[in-house]
């Protein structure tokens, strides 16, 4: 699906923000990109879609290097989900996701019964189907972050990248939205990059885990390998207690203040 080979890319000051990244992504496979503030995974996101420049290293998506992709090509493979639900008030929540569709329209093109239905489609598999009249600024910060992978469901992407999509949520809200995230590999077989400041959350939502420091690549393989006390010690700089739920395969990644 993905593969990143020696990827470097630089501020604008001309430092490097990334060196020598180095993974792929499977089909199917939530990938969680983890780091202190600073790290890099942002900026990741963004040299994968295409929003900064590469220095350095090579990028394939399905087979074809990100640089032979034309914006309209890349935007059929892949989609955005931002940190930030979309607020616009000019638009209902059907309005907005077959926005989404303008990967496979020409522009002034009408709106074909092939838009309808996957707009249709990701209004399902969001279950915001009950709220496709509503205007976007009317939604709770949950149902807009819905309709915002609904929108980008609509583009039907093989790959969904994903910038913190549950900050700023209420727990309810949080749950939701990782389960759907989760549905959205498990059943839609998308591939899903996505950034997290949960530690607890991607260690039982990710299949795997790449874990940046200061714009470098200091772990990647399966959670339960990668997330270790010594590892977040090492990429955050703090102490961590990992709590094991009685008769239930969960853990807890506690901080471990002392006052």
């Amino acid at each position: 699906m993905l593969n990143v080979s020696s990827l470097c890319a630089r501020h604008a000051d001309g430092n490097f923000a990334l060196k020598n990244i180095t993974f792929n992504l499977k089909k199917g496979e939530i990938l969680a990109v983890l780091g202190a503030n600073g790290a890099g995974k942002s900026t990741l996101i963004k040299a994968l879609t295409a929003l900064l420049p590469i220095e350095q290293g090579e990028v394939d998506l399905l087979g074809k290097p990100l640089k032979d992709y034309s914006r309209k090509e890349l935007a059929r493979k892949m989609a955005y989900v931002p940190q930030f639900s979309y607020s616009w008030s000019d638009y209902n929540v059907e309005e907005l996701v077959l926005l989404g569709r303008y990967a496979h329209r020409e522009r002034f093109q009408k709106i074909s019964q092939k838009d309808r239905d996957a707009v249709e489609l990701a209004l399902m598999e969001t279950g915001t189907e009950h709220l496709r009249k509503r205007q976007i600024m009317s939604l709770s910060g949950g149902e807009r972050q819905r309709v915002t992978i609904a929108k980008c469901l609509a583009q039907e992407p093989s790959l969904l990248m994903m910038d913190e999509p549950i900050n700023h949520l209420d727990l309810m809200q949080q749950v939701e939205i990782a389960s759907l995230i989760h549905d959205l590999a498990n059943h839609g077989k998308r591939s899903i990059l996505i950034v997290l400041h949960d530690l607890s959350l991607a260690y039982h939502l990710a299949d795997r885990i790449l874990l940046l420091k200061d714009g470098e690549q200091v772990g990647l393989g399966p959670s339960k390998d990668v997330l270790t006390e010594e590892s977040i010690k090492e990429a955050f700089g703090i102490d961590t207690i990992f709590l094991q739920v009685p008769e239930q395969d969960r853990v807890i990644i506690e901080t471990n203040l002392t006052f």
